[in-house]
């Protein structure tokens, strides 16, 4: 976990400058850095635990507990005013369905200091999630995996290990029309017993908005 961290801490360092704005312009979102600056397959994830929004009394849902049950988890830093990330409110709670009888779990993270969490709780409500999206309260968690934008994907195994981050996939602003499906990918190879056929790729989206912006 300290290695994770310390990766995490000098990543962190090397983030364009871009990426310290508050917003990022519909036509030209965020991105993270360069693959080669984020940690490598099989670095240990941090563990965390956090309210769920979901439960109505907020009960807290940690990576462990998640994958004392199952193989894999895959957590997804959620924004309800992304343009990036908005889009795949339909499409992940039925990805959720589809791996959960594969042993996958899916989680959601929200860290932006400028969403309300009741606002949160509605919006995900009224779309259907079937997950636990949790409130990350001063993007400790974020800060601790580097998270950078919204959406952005760390797949880790029943080992703590991590095993894919980056994108959903290559067509943030309108999903179904993607051609290159790397969660998909990623978690068909895994749910297999073989590695994602692309282990880190650069996720798109709009910049965390963190407390000490």
């Amino acid at each position: 976990m300290r290695r994770f961290a310390m990766v995490m801490t000098v990543a962190a360092l090397l983030v364009p400058g871009s990426l310290a704005q508050d917003t990022a312009p519909a036509s030209a979102p965020a991105t993270q850095p360069a693959a080669a600056e984020w940690p490598e397959p099989g670095t240990t994830a941090p563990d965390f635990a956090l309210p769920n929004l979901l439960d109505e009394n907020h009960a807290e849902v940690s990576l462990s507990g998640l994958l004392e049950d199952n193989e894999f988890a895959v957590v997804i830093w959620n924004s309800i005013t992304c343009p990036y990330c908005v889009p795949y409110d339909d499409m992940l709670p039925g990805l959720a369905t589809q791996y959960a009888d594969h042993g996958v779990a899916f989680v959601g993270i929200n860290s932006n200091v400028t969403e309300d969490p009741s606002d949160i709780t509605a919006h995900l409500g009224d779309a259907g999630f079937n997950f636990p999206v949790l409130r990350d309260e001063g993007n400790a968690i974020a800060d601790e995996y580097g998270a950078s934008v919204t959406p952005e994907v760390y797949i880790v195994d029943s080992s703590m290990s991590l095993r894919y981050h980056g994108r959903i996939n290559d067509s943030p602003r309108n999903p179904s029309a993607a051609q290159n499906h790397d969660l998909i990918n990623a978690l068909d190879a895994l749910v297999a017993g073989e590695e994602p056929p692309v282990a880190v790729t650069n996720a798109r989206g709009c910049t965390i908005k963190r407390v000490d912006m």
